[in-house]
């Protein structure tokens, strides 16, 4: 999986940088908060190599690739439900998983 800052990879699922612990002290989040949100982001992190590993060739809409120069265009109502059809995989396996 791709670091956040990473631009070279477009295609890839990254994930995202962590949210900063000043940042979090600054909103007088508590130590066992913090160790809650830095598991979440673990757990976000690995349904993300997850899904980079076991289907290599999904590209995101929004990936790199997709978005970078890109234009803007609303979702189709089909293009919708294949994207909840594809997530609802992911999800399932990664359960399995």
């Amino acid at each position: 999986t791709p670091s956040a800052g990473d631009r070279a990879n477009t295609k890839r699922l990254r994930c995202p940088s962590p949210v900063p612990l000043s940042f979090l002290r600054h909103l007088g989040v508590t130590d066992d908060h913090v160790t809650e949100i830095r598991k979440r982001e673990a757990e976000g992190c690995e349904f993300m190599d997850y899904v980079n590993e076991y289907f290599p060739k999904y590209v995101s809409p929004c990936a790199l690739l997709n978005v970078d120069g890109g234009e803007f265009h609303p979702m189709t109502e089909d293009e919708v439900n294949m994207l909840k059809a594809k997530y609802d995989t992911f999800v399932s396996g990664y359960q399995d998983y």
